[in-house]
């Protein structure tokens, strides 16, 4: 993982994800398109779910210093990539990570989404 917040992120899906979901880390979106690729993917049989982690600012996207900003280019280029392709990524942007308990709802959602409404502990 490149981030603290990607293995937080991580974490917390790990803990909730049923035994037949995989999460994949800085795997291609759609290598027959391009090479850009997500920071996770919740995959159970086939579908996905593309998770970007913005560990470089909050929802704002205000930086403060040139290794913020560089993070933030690299993610608004892979946004670009998704909206070329029609993908719309779950993004967790760093504010998100201030309130756990929101994230961690955020996450069991997710997990709920793929596992076709199965009740996530």
């Amino acid at each position: 993982m490149e981030s603290l917040p990607e293995r937080i992120v991580y974490q917390i899906l790990r803990s909730m994800a049923l035994p037949d979901m995989e999460i994949d880390l800085h795997q291609p979106i759609m290598p027959d398109v391009g090479a850009e690729k997500a920071d996770l993917t919740l995959r159970r049989r086939d579908a996905a779910c593309f998770i970007e982690v913005i560990g470089c600012c909050g929802v704002n996207r205000i930086t403060r210093n040139d290794h913020e900003r560089r993070g933030l280019e690299r993610f608004e280029r892979r946004e670009a990539f998704y909206r070329r392709v029609g993908i719309a990524p779950v993004c967790i942007f760093l504010d998100l990570l201030a309130r756990p308990e929101e994230l961690k709802e955020l996450c069991r959602s997710l997990v709920q989404r793929l596992s076709g409404d199965a009740e996530v502990g």
